[in-house]
């Protein structure tokens, strides 16, 4: 007889399944970016896919069980923001690199002045505001679906148009990168630019899986308001990362434009 609020678990492979696939995918990184092999890295990517999206089945199939009781998910949302704050960390040290080199005025090889004389910066206002727009309002949307979520009401075309939007953010960024006059060997800036942004456009990518997986299972109708916790921490996750595009555009964009 358990005489807890805790969730003990069974041994699971998926810990270590996930780190030999991650391993490989990294791997296949850097076989692409030197020989432009890129076969083993979308295969990477698909079986990560998969395997991330069995065990996330298998964490909602125990929240549907009664596992997941009020302490383990309050846990489980500790566990994420904890998650979150290395992600915040990771974007700090490439800020962190792009301040060092952008108040610095003694660089020659960018010709002592930032934006560097030989980049032409994007139009902080053309593209990038558009996409400001669309993460506001991708943000309005979702936070209301969340709402009406606990008040047992139907919010599968909210979640739906918070994907649509996602994918056009997605798209922009795509046009972008596509018309822009600088690439990412241009020394610092080319760099730190395609870094930064790129990094938060996969978050983008990861939070639409996130919106999807939820769309996929509410449509099924297989979640209620006491099994919350997949909504919750993928609102969390799109405050992250609606936060940190607006230090993307006002810095990466805005400044010194």
């Amino acid at each position: 007889m358990v005489n807890h609020l805790f969730h003990v678990l069974k041994l699971s492979s998926y810990p270590t399944i996930v780190r030999f696939i991650i391993f490989f995918a990294f791997r296949s990184i850097l076989m692409f970016f030197k020989y432009f092999i890129y076969q083993s890295l979308i295969f990477s990517i698909l079986i990560l896919f998969l395997v991330i999206l069995q065990w996330l089945g298998d964490i909602k199939r125990e929240g549907m069980l009664g596992y997941h009781s009020l302490v383990v998910r309050d846990n489980l949302k500790l566990g994420f923001v904890v998650f979150i704050c290395t992600e915040i960390i990771l974007f700090f040290r490439f800020f962190w690199a792009f301040f060092d080199r952008s108040l610095s005025n003694t660089l020659v090889d960018t010709g002592m002045v930032w934006t560097p004389y030989f980049i032409s910066p994007l139009n902080p206002f053309d593209l990038p505001l558009i996409n400001t727009l669309l993460l506001l309002f991708r943000r309005v949307l979702l936070t209301y679906a969340h709402m009406r979520f606990y008040e047992n009401e139907k919010i599968f075309y909210l979640l739906f148009w918070t994907l649509v939007l996602g994918v056009m953010f997605m798209y922009l960024q795509y046009l972008e990168y596509t018309g822009r006059r600088f690439t990412l060997g241009d020394r610092v800036y080319g760099s730190l630019f395609f870094r930064i942004t790129g990094l938060h456009g996969i978050h983008v990518i990861v939070g639409g899986v996130f919106i999807m997986f939820f769309m996929w299972y509410y449509w099924k109708n297989t979640y209620r308001t006491s099994h919350s916790l997949w909504i919750d921490l993928a609102s969390l996750y799109w405050h992250f990362v609606d936060v940190v595009w607006f230090f993307v555009w006002g810095f990466i964009y805005i400044w010194r434009f």
